[in-house]
C-alpha cells in the first residue's frame, strides 16, 4: 500500500532528528517488508518562500514533488492560539452553536417524527414501515426519505456553520501572531 503522510515541526527543529525519527517510524511501520527507513533523505526546500498556511504548503509540496517517493519539507506560517479576546471567543461560540444546530438537524430521524404507519419512498415507490426504519434513507434504493423542506433546513444550517468557521479562520489569519513551521511529507510503501 502506498502511504503519504504529513508532519509539522517547529522552524528550529534539528533536521537530523526529524530524519532519524521518520526513518524509525517507517522502519517500524514496514518491518515485514524489510524496510530500514525512508527511501530518500528529506529535501528541505529553503529556497521556497514561506507559505501562507498549511494548505499552501501542501500545494507547494505537490508542485515540487518528483513522484519517486520524494520526501519534502517546506515552511509555512501557523497562527498561534488567540487568548483572552472576547470578540474571538464570541466567534468560536457562534461557530460551535452553528455546528451543534447543523448536527441536530442532520441527524434527526425523520421517520420518528411521523404518525403514519407507513412511509412512501419517492425514489423507488416502496411502502416502508415507519417503526422499522432506523435511518433517513430507503433500505431498498437508498434515496433520502426526508422532505425537501427538511433537506433545505439541513443545507442552510451547514452553510451557516461553514460561514461561521470561515469567519473564525479569517480572524485568526488577520489577528493571530504567527510562527514559522516546517511541513514534512513522507512517502513509503507497506
Amino acid at each position: 500500500m502506498h502511504n503519504i503522510e504529513y508532519y509539522s515541526y517547529g522552524e528550529n527543529i534539528k533536521r537530523d532528528y526529524v530524519q532519524r525519527e521518520l526513518d524509525s517510524y517507517v522502519a517500524h511501520a514496514d518491518w515485514q517488508e524489510g524496510c530500514s527507513g525512508l527511501y530518500h533523505d528529506i529535501r528541505w526546500l529553503e529556497s521556497e518562500p514561506v507559505c501562507a498556511d498549511e494548505e499552501a504548503a501542501r500545494e507547494t509540496i505537490n508542485r515540487r514533488d518528483r513522484g519517486n517517493y520524494d520526501q519534502l519539507a517546506v515552511r509555512y506560517y501557523e497562527p498561534e492560539p488567540i487568548k483572552n479576546n472576547k470578540a474571538f471567543e464570541a466567534m468560536l461560540e457562534k461557530a460551535k452553536a452553528a455546528y451543534s444546530d447543523y448536527l441536530t438537524k442532520d441527524r434527526a430521524l425523520y421517520p420518528e417524527t411521523l404518525k403514519a404507519e407507513f412511509i412512501g419512498c419517492k425514489g423507488c415507490g416502496s411502502r416502508l414501515s415507519r417503526v422499522h426504519l432506523k435511518f433517513n434513507r430507503c433500505p431498498v434504493c437508498h434515496a433520502d426519505l426526508r422532505p425537501k423542506s427538511a433537506l433545505n433546513a439541513v443545507a442552510s444550517a451547514e452553510t451557516k456553520w461553514r460561514k461561521a468557521n470561515k469567519a473564525v479562520d479569517n480572524y485568526k489569519r488577520k489577528h493571530a501572531t504567527k510562527k514559522v513551521m516546517w511541513l514534512v511529507k513522507i512517502e513509503y510503501h507497506t
